[in-house]
């Protein structure tokens, strides 16, 4: 009987999990010091046609360049575009810090620099499926074998939030913890969700990072991407073209074949007006996202000691980066594993980087700009879950760097209850 009970619940435990399309959640959220850091409240807006939100957080006492004058304040805005005029463009997100007396003057103009302020962007652009050929890990546009995408700046989306209040030993009233989730409707729904979080407060939201509140966080989760039902090819013109990829792209059928005609698009693989590809038949497929970093004025350095894989902006006054996770979760054929992420990054100037949407940058950011081009590949095959986590914003001087540790939080959890179970089954 109690190996029978134990193992039901192991059942249920693992099947909760493998079936869950949230991410972390605002169920453990700890509220944590204040020291060297600012509570905040915010005013904001958003809409879902088109795709657009505008958090703004102004500081109640202070500011973290001068916690001490608490007639002082400082902002942070985090804002999503996703049109211009009536053309859609990729998701891009907004970060902007800057002192207060300087924020009508950069908020009415988003691309006039101030000194101590901070404009950037992160901008997804597409999902790659790819295989591995060249014997290099990561996607290597021109030397493995492109097989097909998904164009983000085509779909539609839903943005909703969730907001939920913490008791806070703060004069200005609760702390408030927010979640807002970016969701691909129509045709293609639930094929990718951004989720972000983020806080008024500096926060612990159970994952073992410290949240500052000028830090965003990202959970993008590319949900049955092999699922013909979910990501469908657009027309059977959406393929992939062999023209400018270096190889044959046929890789075994599907929406992903390989064309020998440019059709009108000048080699490029990726066809104008294309939502996707679909996917491919081949079985040794893998994934990857494409994106860019931008900011501007200040300049831009890598840093990958200690496994950290990050963005910094150099020359500012606090330690603001674009950082992201070394692994991943991910779900194939209902386990669930961690897998590698192998991040490429590359200028902005580079024939990749063309190809996957650097000329929309100049559209959302101008002026003298610093950017990157990044390709974040998932070391797994066929996967029908992944989810991957970046930070975005001016992290917590407290942060003890143990980020890159939390997404192996519940691999090592099932690991000891797994060896637990063992025990008590053993032992009966």
């Amino acid at each position: 009987m109690i190996k029978i009970f134990v193992l039901y619940v192991l059942f249920i435990f693992s099947h909760s999990f493998v079936n869950s399309q949230s991410t972390i959640g605002l169920g453990d959220v700890m509220l944590t010091s204040l020291d060297s850091d600012v509570s905040r409240s915010f005013i904001y807006s958003r809409s879902s046609s088109p795709a657009y939100f505008d958090f703004t957080g102004y500081s109640n006492l202070g500011t973290i360049l001068n916690t001490s004058n608490i007639f002082k304040r400082d902002t942070i805005s985090y804002k999503l575009s996703s049109t211009l005029g009536l053309a859609s463009t990729p998701l891009t997100f907004y970060l902007q810090y800057f002192n207060d007396s300087d924020y009508q003057s950069i908020y009415d103009d988003i691309n006039e620099f101030v000194p101590n302020c901070i404009t950037s962007i992160f901008m997804p652009t597409f999902i790659v499926e790819y295989e591995e050929i060249n014997d290099q890990d990561g996607f290597q546009y021109g030397s493995d074998r492109f097989l097909g995408y998904v164009n983000l700046a085509q779909l539609q989306y839903e943005v909703d939030y969730t907001l939920v209040y913490y008791k806070a030993p703060s004069f200005f009233g609760d702390a408030q913890i927010f979640q807002l989730n970016i969701t691909s409707i129509g045709d293609y729904e639930n094929l990718i969700t951004i989720v972000l979080y983020f806080s008024s407060y500096p926060a612990n939201l159970g994952d073992g990072k410290i949240m500052s509140s000028e830090l965003l966080r990202f959970d993008i989760l590319i949900n049955d991407y092999f699922n013909s039902d979910i990501n469908k090819q657009s027309s059977n013109e959406c393929i992939v073209n062999s023209n400018g990829n270096g190889n044959d792209s046929d890789g075994g059928g599907g929406g992903g074949g390989g064309d020998d005609d440019d059709n009108g698009d000048n080699g490029s693989p990726i066809k104008i007006g294309c939502i996707s590809t679909g996917a491919s038949n081949n079985l040794n497929s893998r994934l990857a996202v494409t994106s860019f970093f931008a900011v501007l004025e200040y300049d831009i350095s890598m840093n990958n000691n200690g496994g950290e894989n990050k963005i910094n902006i150099d020359g500012f006054s606090l330690a603001a980066s674009f950082s992201w996770l070394p692994t991943a979760k991910v779900n194939v054929d209902n386990e669930i594993s961690v897998a590698n992420i192998y991040t490429d990054t590359h200028n902005i100037n580079t024939n990749d980087a063309i190809i996957f949407g650097s000329n929309f940058i100049p559209v959302a950011i101008t002026g003298n700009v610093n950017s990157k081009f990044l390709i974040q590949s998932f070391d797994v095959e066929r996967p029908n879950v992944v989810l991957w986590t970046s930070y975005f914003g001016i992290p917590s001087k407290h942060d003890t760097n143990n980020s890159n540790n939390i997404n192996s939080t519940f691999s090592i959890n099932l690991i000891i209850i797994i060896i637990i179970i063992s025990l008590i089954l053993f032992t009966y």
